[in-house]
């Protein structure tokens, strides 16, 4: 077995009935190694779609650092995040897919999703990068303040926090649940808190690996192409996917109540049992109980009929 081979003709030793399912980085290890081919795939196609993005995130950089007005490159995020959005929907569902162990085709699968969660993934990413703006425009605002509080630079890093984690809940959420997108919002913001020490760690590999590229974007761009998006996000994926299962996908959820009258409900099940075709056992019990009726009847006749001794006495 290799990242782009897999021999499947090959016998090998087998797994056991009984044996425990991976965990940590041996179960890291086990989807990155399975599934390095459509990571990697699907790595390309979510970079070619994050290209504008990226390019107007540069342009922002560029102005900002030189003085020029960056006013416009934060508009030319807001455009530019459209095909972003649903392209991190799709990368999304290949990744959780991976973590479920469901076996897919990666191109087929994220052709689909892209198209399915287009709507929902592009309005989601415009307002991120409306959020991402806010963060950024209070960033460049801090060298033009007199008296820069912490306070000030605890709001930046709380939005940063807020930011970071909402996203990924969010477009887990409209990978594989069927949802508005103002409720999906809503549930982002209780994950956040309810999410734990899983949320916190999502939040600080994205925090991590965010000043590393800042700091060696330029010597890490091939790496861009190569997986470095598609990698973090299962990582991210793997480790959230046991609360997002529980919260979501094993939790059993109650049918809507209805305001019905106990007669109605008589009714139908009446009607249901006198459609349903009786059983063999129910035949035979029938007919046995015909047929006692009848010679109930027949013996209840011949006691009222007069015999040939009571006429002669009579």
């Amino acid at each position: 077995m290799s990242l782009f081979r897999f021999n499947f003709d090959k016998a090998g030793p087998g797994v056991e009935k009984d044996t425990p399912p991976k965990k940590g980085l041996a179960r890291w290890w086990e989807i990155f190694v399975r599934d390095f081919s459509a990571i990697l795939f699907g790595n390309v196609l979510l970079f070619v779609c994050a290209l504008p993005m990226m390019g107007s995130v540069l342009f922002f950089y560029l102005t900002s650092t030189t003085g020029q007005p960056w006013t416009p490159a934060l508009l030319l995020n807001i455009v530019f995040a459209i095909p972003l959005g649903p392209a991190l929907a799709a990368m999304h569902r290949l990744t959780l897919q991976m973590c479920r162990d469901v076996p897919f085709f990666t191109w087929h699968e994220f052709k689909k999703a892209y198209k399915q969660d287009f709507k929902q993934g592009a309005a989601a990413m415009v307002v991120f990068a409306l959020l991402g703006d806010l963060i950024l425009f209070s960033m460049c605002m801090l060298p033009y303040m007199e008296d820069v509080r912490p306070v000030h630079v605890g709001m930046i890093l709380l939005g940063c926090y807020i930011w970071f984690s909402m996203i990924n809940t969010v477009f887990q959420q409209i990978a594989l649940i069927d949802m508005k997108l103002t409720a999906i919002f809503r549930n982002s913001v209780v994950l956040v808190v309810a999410a734990g020490w899983r949320g916190v760690l999502m939040v600080f590999i994205d925090l991590a690996l965010l000043v590393v590229v800042m700091l060696y974007g330029q010597v890490l761009t091939p790496l861009f192409l190569f997986g470095f998006f598609g990698v973090t996000i299962m990582t991210t994926d793997l480790i959230f996917w046991p609360r997002f299962d529980q919260l979501f996908i094993k939790r059993e959820r109650p049918q809507p109540r209805q305001r019905r009258s106990a007669k109605k409900d008589w009714q139908e099940v009446a009607e249901a049992e006198s459609k349903k075709a009786p059983s063999a056992d129910e035949e035979w019990a029938r007919a046995f109980l015909e047929e006692r009726e009848e010679l109930e009847e027949g013996n209840t006749a011949e006691a009222e009929e007069p015999s040939e001794e009571d006429e002669n006495n009579g």
